[in-house]
């Protein structure tokens, strides 16, 4: 990590002061205020290093942030004997309030970041570029409380002022960008989406060239969803065939990208033109002249990385010949790798067995889909390989066991061993709370959807109805709440209604399911 982990919008509203006229000699209040604002300063620095170097943004009380408040408040104090409308009010009300939003005092954050604007709007022009800075500031208050429909109108004033003036300096640029980063990572998309906006449009406003343009929009896209990041893609897509060429490995990036949001999507039609595309392009790319061993490694693990991608978008849109012999080529290459008793070669065999088991799954071959997940890091009893074993006895599980545990339990269901299945769907569920996995996760849905379908047919519909409700309820806050899957998880749901004599209930979810699957089909005719 290095220094970029500071504030959501100090930097910004600090730009204020670089501007500050000198007001009349005012000395002992001028020495009480600037003694206290460095050591506020001071405070707030060590506080976001705490915060965000060290923490990685978890909120919980971080004491450097309230003596931080404590001295930006005495150095509000010693700002009121500065005349009215002095700009350095302004900046001690923009800092405070940042202390304020750091440690999650909102309304406090909003109410000094408002009256820093006042103060300024006073004394300066309204194109002043100083009064956007301050706006950006504000606006970043809103975003991080996820309250984007007030972020709007600031970050839309702010933009037409920043226009006017050239833009924002480059280290205030990539401060935006890491807060974008952070909103993203805590799942604020739309707070992300909103910040890149303004940066992508900003930047447009001032013609950067081509390449910045497309990391702009690169980074856009990933904070995006549905049409919106199909036309940023579409965006970086022309942008490579401009600059690159159609046949450039930055271009087969973008396209595994582009691939990539389609098969989250649920779009697998979509995807995996996009996959096989960049594939193509990297298979006959030349490598570099005197290619060091660690760039020809990272070149081997991107292909393989878009092999498996093209192999899963393959055999989810229907096509298991083309996925199986992906499939098997990756898994021979991992199984013959001299290194493979390393935990990321581990973890990409695990994956892939996992992948081939499902494409013989799906088309009923069942024997030969148990036999390929019990070569995996699962077996009957998980924790077999050396890896899982050292995380078993740390008291810690990889996620990518307990997928496999979840395949294995859906073979066993399909294959009509409900006996086998039950106790390995209930280790899942018991163990999904410990794992790293976000509440909106799809395999989640996935697990509580199928382990229910199990119990429906059991006959056990008091415990399927629960699991049938936390599937939906996790659906929901995916980010690609209109993945197809969900529609599965409603039609299921939708059987065990029917068996309870609750039709109406059952009819209200086959329509959600049906409306959810037309929709998805629309989208995929017109790619």
């Amino acid at each position: 990590m290095t220094g970029t982990r500071t504030s959501r919008g100090s930097l910004v509203l600090a730009l204020i002061s670089l501007f500050v006229g000198a007001p009349p000699s005012l000395r002992a209040q001028e020495d009480q205020w600037d003694k206290h604002m460095k050591a506020g300063r001071k405070e707030f620095v060590q506080g976001m290093r705490e915060k965000y170097f060290h923490a990685w943004g978890d909120a919980r009380p971080y004491p450097s942030f309230g003596k931080a408040e404590e001295e930006f408040l005495a150095a509000l104090a010693a700002a009121q004997a500065f005349p009215a409308g002095d700009l350095r009010i302004a900046a001690t009300l923009g800092e405070l309030a940042d202390a304020y939003s750091e440690e999650g005092k909102f309304a406090e954050a909003e109410n000094r970041g408002k009256q820093a604007i006042t103060t300024m709007e006073a004394s300066l022009q309204p194109d002043d570029p100083r009064l956007g800075y301050a706006l950006v500031g504000v606006a970043l208050i809103y975003t991080s409380e996820d309250k984007t429909e007030q972020a709007a109108p600031i970050w839309a004033r702010a933009l037409a002022i920043l226009k006017m003036a050239g833009g924002l300096p480059p280290e205030a640029q990539k401060k935006l960008d890491f807060v974008a980063a952070n909103l993203k990572m805590m799942g604020k998309s739309a707070g992300a989406e909103q910040i890149l906006r303004f940066l992508l449009e900003l930047k447009e406003s001032t013609g950067v060239s081509d390449q910045d343009l497309r990391i702009a929009l690169f980074h856009l896209a990933k904070a995006q969803r549905g049409p919106d990041a199909e036309q940023s893609y579409s965006r970086i897509l022309d942008i490579d065939k401009r600059v690159y060429g159609p046949n450039d490995p930055a271009a087969a990036g973008d396209l595994e990208s582009f691939g990539k949001f389609y098969a989250e999507e649920g779009n697998y039609a979509a995807a995996w033109p996009l996959l096989q595309r960049s594939l193509d392009i990297l298979q006959k790319s030349p490598p570099p002249a005197h290619e060091s061993k660690i760039d020809k490694g990272f070149d081997a693990s991107h292909l393989a990385r878009v092999e498996r991608q093209l192999a899963e978008a393959y055999a989810e849109s229907g096509k298991d010949r083309e996925a199986e012999e992906l499939y098997k080529r990756l898994v021979s290459m991992e199984e013959t790798d001299p290194k493979k008793e390393r935990v990321l070669n581990e973890m990409s065999l695990t994956e892939d067995l996992r992948g081939l088991a499902r494409v013989y799954r799906d088309e009923h071959r069942y024997n030969e889909a148990l036999e390929t997940i019990k070569r995996s890091a699962v077996g009957d009893e998980v924790d077999t390989s050396k890896f899982e074993k050292s995380q078993a006895a740390s008291g810690h599980r990889p996620t990518w066991s307990w997928f496999c545990q979840n395949e294995l339990a859906e073979i066993y269901r399909e294959k009509g061993d409900l006996a086998a299945a039950e106790p390995l769907f209930q280790k899942s569920v018991e163990v999904a709370p410990t794992l790293p996995l976000a509440p909106g996760h799809p395999k989640l849905a996935q697990l509580f959807d199928n382990y229910a379908t199990l119990l429906r047919d059991e006959g056990k519909y008091t415990e399927a109805e629960p699991l049938y409700k936390r599937a939906l309820d996790t659906w929901t806050k995916s980010r690609y709440p209109e993945h197809p899957e969900f529609a599965k998880t409603l039609t299921n749901y939708a059987a065990l209604l029917r068996k309870l004599d609750r039709p109406s209930e059952a009819q209200s979810l086959e329509a959600q399911a049906s409306a959810l699957l037309a929709k998805c089909c629309a989208a995929d005719s017109v790619k």
